[in-house]
């Protein structure tokens, strides 16, 4: 699978349409690059891409930023797009202690706006129309 265009628009936005690295002003040509190689297992999900202009991204490639500063720098980039309503707070502290939610075809829709940013998953459970909530990677560190 590839990154779609969609994606890409997404991932730059996420970064204000410049590169993600800090005190790079880069605004053009932007790249995204996958944060966990492709190679290695790497997805084309939008928790795994990050926009950066040309020159950070070969210094990615050479080694000369670290991983660790690029999940960092994406981490960030999330958290600083993620502003919480009031009531989403505590589905995602719930979540991280491991409680089990399961919700109503009324009720989850006061949570789709953690799906949409990647903090959650939704699972239709197809019985009696229940949603079963799962935290993500992001939503974890988002709230820890």
């Amino acid at each position: 699978m590839a990154v779609t265009r969609v994606q890409k628009r997404r991932i730059k936005e996420e970064a204000g349409n410049r590169c993600a690295i800090p005190n790079c002003n880069v605004t053009s040509p932007l790249d995204i690059h996958h944060i966990q190689y492709q190679e290695n297992g790497g997805s084309d999900e939008d928790d795994n891409l990050i926009c950066l202009c040309r020159n950070c991204h070969g210094r990615v490639h050479n080694n000369d930023i670290e991983d660790i500063s690029i999940r960092t720098y994406k981490r960030n980039l999330v958290l600083r797009s993620a502003r919480l309503f009031p009531h989403e707070v505590p589905y995602l502290e719930a979540l991280l202690v491991g409680e089990q939610i399961e919700l109503d075809e009324e009720t989850v829709v006061q949570v789709r706006r953690l799906e949409r940013n990647r903090f959650i998953r939704i699972q239709h459970l197809r019985r009696n129309d229940v949603y079963r909530l799962s935290i993500t990677q992001i939503g974890r560190e988002l709230i820890e």
